[in-house]
């Protein structure tokens, strides 16, 4: 007659067989419960959302989900219909060459058009600004007093369209000479960056692109994140 009875032994002797099995089945169903969440979770529509795009080769934008609260704050006192305001990051160096997989990701998260801010080195925001993907600061009511409160921060100005060739070749001779205008704000002066390890913020600029659903509160968005940002009490002195 087989001997049913469980033992502690025989309870040692099937978890040292089967405990692989049983890890790579606990790991599977924590990826199906985060999938899951994932796909069920409530997500904002775009117009009721502030997507901020990190980009760069390292960027961690977890590290600043506790500032998320002050910036929804700041923008729904703005736009009482907003929702969420979310960091996220895109892996991409900026060098197509030599990093082509980030590359595609970042040019199809930009031909996507669900973020709203984008903050990158100034490369490649030169090259957003002269593909014209980028709001002239200019038309936001808020940039004079973002100007006065802010004067330390360097404000990029552009012409787009101004290095590409075929603009120029096309140009008349009498045809008025476009005035840059502003474009872009430099982050250097953020060092709320580096104190978290969230993003490198130097030669790094901050643009709102013209694909945002809602560019008036995405403006309003990037302003708070400079007094949110703003270096610590412990920084200065």
């Amino acid at each position: 007659m087989p001997n049913t009875r469980i033992t502690r032994q025989k309870w040692k002797d099937h978890f040292s067989y089967a405990k692989k099995v049983y890890i790579i089945g606990i790991l599977l169903a924590l990826g199906a419960a985060s999938l899951i969440y994932s796909v069920t979770r409530y997500q904002a529509p775009n117009e009721r959302a502030v997507q901020i795009a990190l980009v760069d080769s390292y960027t961690a934008p977890e590290k600043l989900d506790e500032i998320v609260p002050a910036l929804l704050k700041a923008g729904q006192a703005f736009d009482d219909t907003l929702e969420e305001v979310q960091f996220l990051s895109i892996p991409y160096s900026g060098d197509g060459a030599a990093d082509y997989e980030g590359a595609k990701v970042y040019t199809v998260q930009v031909y996507a058009g669900d973020n709203d801010i984008y903050i990158e080195n100034k490369t490649m925001m030169e090259e957003l600004i002269d593909q014209n993907y980028c709001v002239p600061l200019d038309t936001f009511e808020g940039f004079e007093e973002f100007t006065r409160r802010h004067p330390e921060v360097e404000v990029l100005y552009a012409v787009p369209g101004a290095n590409q060739a075929d603009g120029k070749e096309s140009m008349e001779e009498d045809a008025p000479v476009e005035e840059p205008r502003p474009y872009a704000l430099n982050v250097s002066t953020l060092k709320g960056f580096a104190e978290r390890g969230a993003l490198n913020m130097k030669d790094k600029y901050a643009a709102v692109v013209i694909m945002s659903k809602n560019q008036e509160t995405s403006f309003e968005v990037l302003s708070a994140m400079f007094d949110a940002l703003a270096p610590s009490e412990e920084a200065v002195s």
